[in-house]
């Protein structure tokens, strides 16, 4: 089968013969273990946590040119990839549902290219929302580049170009700072995982989707919270109005981007 290419292309400041050496191993890690989960997920069609369990295909790592800080990541599969679809599309949807993968995770705008991807979203929005929790920490490996010389990153998957990445992404990824009140965020549930009362919500102040998970303070959700949830992912998948309020702490960046909503209750907007 035709290989696949990656291209993490860095572009340092004043030293672009210098790239820190722990910097780049930590990215190069998150590079291909994050990778390998997601073209897992498209070969075999469930979430692996560990990287060295990737079946289906190889990933290889090709020498940067001369001159650059280019990782060049070769994907072989061996066996037929894509749940299912054929070998002629498999390589656009696997940099299509990377490039989600990635942008999701570093707080920039989702707009899928291909109708496989957009299936998933529809149909298996829990996947997605697993893939992002399992691949959080390499995005911010991948990352790790900026904390030296360099000031941004241009991730390529064959032609697609996946956005510029810079310091304020790097900050996105790695937020962990929660909001000591209460606030009110209203928006429709464009996925929800009922077990685990976690899931995604589409803020239009935010122009995107935006992670949320029960407050760690909470067993579990009151029924009623749970059915307003419910309630709105059904009326979001068949494109009716499906506003609720989720009522939580918000986990942000250090420049105030909203990442992550801990909610504490549900209600009407």
């Amino acid at each position: 089968m035709e290989a696949m290419e990656f291209r993490f292309v860095y572009h340092p400041d004043d030293r672009p013969h210098e790239l820190d050496a722990y910097n780049a191993g930590q990215a190069l890690y998150g590079i291909s273990r994050s990778l390998s989960i997601v073209t897992h997920y498209m070969a075999n069609g469930h979430v692996i946590t560990q990287a060295p369990a990737l079946k289906g295909a190889k990933l290889f790592v090709r020498p940067p040119k001369a001159g650059s800080f280019e990782f060049l990541v070769t994907v072989i599969p061996w066996a037929e990839v894509g749940m299912g679809i054929g070998a002629s599309i498999a390589a656009a949807v696997l940099y299509d549902l990377t490039k989600l993968v990635y942008r999701r995770a570093s707080g920039l705008s989702e707009r899928p290219e291909t109708e496989r991807v957009n299936q998933i979203l529809r149909e298996r929005p829990g996947d997605i929302d697993a893939l992002n929790d399992t691949t959080d920490t390499d995005v911010v490996r991948w990352h790790r580049p900026f904390e030296g010389a360099v000031i941004n990153l241009n991730i390529y998957g064959g032609q697609n170009n996946f956005g510029t990445f810079d310091r304020s992404t790097f900050e996105y990824a790695k937020a962990r700072e929660v909001g000591r009140s209460a606030e009110k965020f209203v928006g429709s549930v464009a996925s929800y995982n009922g077990n685990a009362d976690t899931g995604r919500i589409w803020l239009q102040s935010e122009s995107r989707t935006v992670a949320f998970k029960r407050d760690r303070s909470l067993k579990s959700l009151p029924d009623l919270d749970r059915r307003l949830l419910s309630w709105s992912l059904d009326q979001y998948v068949n494109h009716r109005p499906a506003d609720i309020a989720l009522i939580g702490h918000a986990l942000r960046n250090r420049e105030e981007k909203l990442k992550e909503v801990f909610v504490l209750s549900v209600d009407s907007p």
